[in-house]
């Protein structure tokens, strides 16, 4: 939908059909898959994977409905002889606005489709748009200069998009190589790099990173997953891992805050908006250090992370921007459309989260539904301007072959905060995954 044609809408409309909807409600109604049963078609091996995904969705804004949502998704992953494999990963979604006669078009998008190819044991060469792995972290990997954002707010980051990319890995005892070229048919995101990955030390995993494009120019970065309970004694069961990375690029992704003065209806107003730009007075260093915790009996995990973005914004810059979202300037400036470029958990300079869960909720006991039944709980909070956003997740894998899921989306914030500004005050959704 044209920008102009939203802008015709009252504010409330227009804030939701700008794009921010579609920006948070896309990750948290897409489901995890189950595992699925293998088809054997020939004594070479030849194995069928699918997973069928469907779901409604329903945001409230001061407890009325404001939007829903409706997705399908397909998942299919084929093997042949344990060299050759097929994945796709896409889906379907509509978006619709109850509030307006806005109507917004079929959102069809496709998050991996490639080929990978093994040649002995030492080398795997894949093509197409792939999610590659560059770099450690939780929600958050400052070295991952590659693939698109992921959203912290997202209740599962396994159908996370991938880049069109050519791919080799080399496989080398303790060692692996991976060289990368990034196929974008945008300018500025492609690119090629580098990633090095040594575990000789037991209980230790580093990487180290190169990639450059004309997005980030050079950037490098190293990152390190360890046990340190295994550094001191040899029957560590590896519940705790902990997990520092660093990021460092020549260049920032973002666009830097301006103030100008404007006139809405003839009165003056401070406006506050993206410049066309991107931030200079490089490099730009992004940290996190996380840690995760799992009771190996009761199958519970805790994890918390803190991370840092130096391109972000402080809370003064994010007061007058979202300030300029609710007033004239919307108008008289290109605001709404900076606000719905923008990706929860990556906006401000530091966050914080918090995630337990528990998969199953027993296990062994007898109980089918407990037995089968798990669930998580995530807090993520921006230490800058204190707003937070909550995440609940619920599974059932009672039916065989199905898993029913629930999901609760919980952003809280005044106005002139990045998660209060969420043109919504929850949203709840219900899915169902079938695989065969």
């Amino acid at each position: 939908m044209a920008l102009s044609s939203i802008r015709a809408q009252r504010a409330k409309v227009t804030k939701l059909a700008s794009g921010y909807l579609v920006s948070i409600s896309i990750p948290i109604a897409i489901l995890s898959p189950l595992p699925a049963y293998s088809l054997p078609m020939s004594n070479d091996r030849f194995e069928v994977e699918s997973t069928v995904q469907a779901n409604s969705g329903w945001l409230y804004n001061d407890g009325e409905v404001t939007a829903k949502t409706n997705l399908a998704g397909l998942k299919l992953k084929m093997k042949h002889g344990g060299k050759v494999n097929v994945v796709f990963n896409g889906y379907a979604q509509k978006t619709d606005l109850t509030e307006s006669d806005v109507q917004l078009n079929t959102d069809y998008t496709v998050n991996q489709l490639y080929v990978s190819y093994r040649v002995g044991t030492a080398f795997k060469l894949s093509a197409g748009r792939q999610r590659v792995l560059w770099g450690h972290g939780l929600s958050f990997i400052p070295t991952d200069f590659v693939n698109p954002p992921l959203d912290p707010s997202r209740l599962d980051l396994t159908n996370a998009k991938g880049v069109d990319a050519i791919s080799l890995d080399y496989f080398a005892r303790n060692n692996s190589l991976t060289m990368l070229t990034n196929i974008s048919d945008s300018m500025e995101r492609a690119g090629a790099g580098i990633k090095w990955t040594n575990n000789a030390l037991d209980g230790l995993d580093f990487n180290f990173v190169y990639y450059n494009s004309h997005e980030t120019q050079n950037a490098i970065g190293s990152s390190i997953s360890t046990d340190p309970i295994s550094w001191f004694r040899d029957d560590s069961k590896g519940e705790l891992n902990t997990i520092l990375s660093v990021g460092l690029k020549q260049k920032s992704e973002y666009k830097p805050i301006v103030t100008t003065k404007e006139s809405y209806l003839g009165a003056p107003l401070d406006c506050s908006y993206f410049d066309d730009s991107q931030k200079d007075n490089g490099p730009y260093v992004s940290a996190m250090f996380g840690l995760t915790y799992e009771w190996i009996d009761s199958r519970m995990t805790f994890r918390t992370e803190s991370y840092y973005l130096e391109e972000g914004f402080n809370r003064n810059e994010l007061k007058r921007f979202y300030g300029s979202s609710r007033n004239g300037c919307a108008l008289a400036t290109n605001i709404i459309n900076n606000i719905s470029s923008l990706v929860p958990g990556r906006v401000q300079n530091k966050y914080s989260t918090f995630s337990i869960g528990q998969d199953p909720l027993t296990e062994g006991t007898g109980n089918r539904f407990t037995d089968n039944l798990s669930y998580s709980i995530g807090y993520t909070r921006g230490n800058e301007d204190g707003s937070d956003l909550t995440t609940i997740a619920l599974r059932s894998r009672y039916f065989r072959s199905a898993e029913l899921a629930l999901d609760i989306f919980l952003p809280r914030g005044d106005g002139y905060t990045e998660f209060g500004a969420l043109p919504m005050d929850r949203q709840v959704t219900l899915g169902v995954s079938i695989s065969f």
